[in-house]
């Protein structure tokens, strides 16, 4: 592979992880209450701690982006 095609890749990688969190940030802001009852119901977790759990999830996906897509892509692009 190219740089040229390690940049193109790692860009889209990027684009697509941060739509994703943008999609599972705007899921969890408007359908919180219907959300919090299925995964309440489905895992046996209080739904007050599904809050918490929430904000877990979506800090950790959004430390990975950072680590695995956009640094790379930002190096590739500080290298051509």
């Amino acid at each position: 592979m190219t740089l040229d095609q390690l940049t193109v890749f790692f860009g889209w990688m990027a684009v697509v992880n941060i739509v994703l969190l943008l999609f599972m940030t705007l899921w969890l802001m408007l359908f919180r209450g219907w959300s919090k009852s299925i995964h309440s119901s489905m895992f046996a977790v209080p739904a007050d701690a599904l809050d918490v759990i929430y904000f877990r999830y979506i800090a950790a996906f959004k430390i990975l982006t950072i680590i695995f897509s956009i640094t790379p892509w930002i190096a590739l692009k500080l290298m051509a």
